[in-house]
């Protein structure tokens, strides 16, 4: 009762010269005519979807003898290319050669590296367009290797010249921003450093060896201080400074500034790599530079030798550990530094309460400042 579908042809038998019957055959195609119009519907769904797509999708294949051709490419290959899916139907050429010459080489190593590995192919090169000029662009593929030998690659290929030209002006801000931030540090340090000349040369007049021990106590500050800025400006992470580095420059030029005989004072340290923003290195260096000072002044009356040590470690609850100890006469018992009268040890409370930190002071063998904080 349904409606069907017939392929008829009819062919003459002759008896005698003449016409004698017609021989009828009919073949029932509807099933195949079905077959066929979902086809061609699944086909101009494709060709709906794929002219949607930004850029091109296409196959690309390619024979051991270097035969290469575009089974398949989507209507987006003349907006990348200026070429249509007819030109490159036979043979790819025409694509290779939009290729700016100076990526070819790569674009061609890439394809054979995918082709031996049967890798995803990757690939950002710059084509030449007849209408829009010089433009970048970028493909993604997956290899399939076929009965024939040959390699099938299924993908995509996109414009994204303003991307990276945006991407270009990004850098370019950055460099500028860069820079710029690493002359403040410059210009800081510097002026810094003419505070510290001129309190050094303010204690060259003075003959007063307390005003004196006051004027290079101040003096080692501002460095530490100096020094922070000295190192982000040698730097290319600006947002943290290397604590390590940091520190061991800072105990070398401590130890210079007092003039300590190292034969009779050494430096020992442990430290392990970190980094800290600006402020918490500045605290930190404030901190370890009234303790060591303290160290250097008091710990070790002539002739007594010894060692200073510094130790920094992360511990596992992701706090900060920080240790400064000497092996030198050790601190008086009742000296604290919330009740000292020494304007070094006061700063000192003050700081490791500004870096949100403990500080713990023990006794044994000299004197061990053992700090902990959130880096």
């Amino acid at each position: 009762g349904s409606p069907r579908i017939y392929t008829v042809t009819m062919s003459p038998v002759r008896f005698g010269g003449q016409v004698d019957r017609l021989v009828l055959t009919a073949f029932d195609i509807t099933e195949q005519r079905a077959a066929e119009a979902k086809v061609r519907a699944k086909d101009e769904l494709l060709r709906k979807l794929t002219e949607q797509v930004p850029g091109v999708l296409y196959q690309y294949q390619r024979w051991p003898d270097g035969r290469n051709c575009f089974p398949y490419a989507s209507k987006g290959i003349q907006d990348i290319f200026g070429v249509t899916p007819e030109d490159v139907l036979a043979s790819g050429e025409k694509i290779f050669q939009r290729v700016h010459t100076d990526d070819l080489d790569a674009v061609k190593a890439s394809i054979r590296r995918s082709e031996e590995t049967m890798e995803l192919w990757r690939c950002e090169c710059r084509v030449h367009i007849p209408k829009q000029g010089l433009c970048w662009v970028e493909g993604h593929a997956v290899p399939q290797r076929m009965p024939d030998g040959s390699i099938l690659w299924h993908g995509f290929i996109r414009d994204f010249t303003d991307r990276k030209k945006a991407d270009e002006r990004i850098r370019a801000t950055l460099r500028e921003k860069e820079s710029l931030l690493r002359e403040i540090h410059h210009r800081v340090k510097n002026n810094l450093q003419v505070i510290s000349s001129l309190l050094s040369l303010q204690s060259s007049h003075h003959s007063d060896s307390a005003a004196n021990e006051v004027l290079i106590e101040s003096q080692n500050r501002i460095r530490a201080m100096a020094l922070v800025h000295e190192t982000l400006y040698r730097s290319d992470d600006f947002a943290k400074v290397n604590l390590w580095k940091y520190l061991n420059e800072l105990c070398g030029y401590l130890f210079q500034a007092y003039g300590v005989d190292t034969n009779r004072i050494q430096f020992v340290q442990d430290l392990h790599p970190a980094a800290l923003s600006l402020d918490k290195t500045i605290t930190c260096g404030l901190i370890v530079t009234e303790i060591i000072s303290n160290s250097l002044k008091y710990a070790f009356p002539h002739p007594l030798t010894g060692s200073i040590r510094i130790v920094v470690h992360a511990e596992l609850d992701g706090r900060m550990e920080l240790l400064l100890s000497d092996d030198g006469i050790g601190m008086p018992s009742d000296t604290s530094l919330e009740q000292s009268q020494s304007l070094g040890l006061k700063l000192v409370s003050i700081l490791v309460d500004q870096l949100g930190g403990e500080l713990k002071i023990r006794r044994e063998n000299g004197t061990t400042f053992d700090l902990t904080f959130v880096p």
